[in-house]
């Protein structure tokens, strides 16, 4: 059953990803960024995905998801029984810690400084 919602505007396609209890994403593109993830996460959704692109960066394997092998849907079928063992908060808290603002600013702050002291070293 597929129930297309169409494009959500952000408080919408927050309560669909906050209600679920799984986010299935099984791409076939290498995605570089991983914001489908990192979107569901902050929700508090755990997340199952293939091992492309950035997912094994974004999700910890058996606590804010699982990463499985690219197009092996009987893998997917193995772990999703597991998905009610994952800490919703743990989502919530691994997105908070890695993409939040204060967290980006962080890490910006540190690129910046470390550019800055590479290019002042003779």
């Amino acid at each position: 059953h597929i129930d297309y919602r169409g494009l959500l505007d952000r408080h919408d396609l927050q309560a669909c990803l906050g209600a679920g209890r799984v986010l299935l994403q099984t791409q076939k593109w290498q995605e570089a960024f991983g914001l489908v993830t990192i979107e569901a996460q902050a929700c508090g959704t755990p997340v199952i995905a293939y091992d492309r692109g950035a997912n094994a960066e974004l999700i910890d394997h058996g606590e804010t998801g699982y990463i499985t092998s690219p197009d092996d849907i009987d893998e997917i079928i193995r772990v999703l029984p597991n998905i009610s063992d994952i800490d919703r908060r743990a989502c919530r808290k691994a997105a908070e810690e890695r993409y939040d603002l204060p967290a980006f600013a962080k890490r910006l702050e540190g690129w910046l400084e470390t550019v800055l002291t590479d290019t002042a070293s003779p």
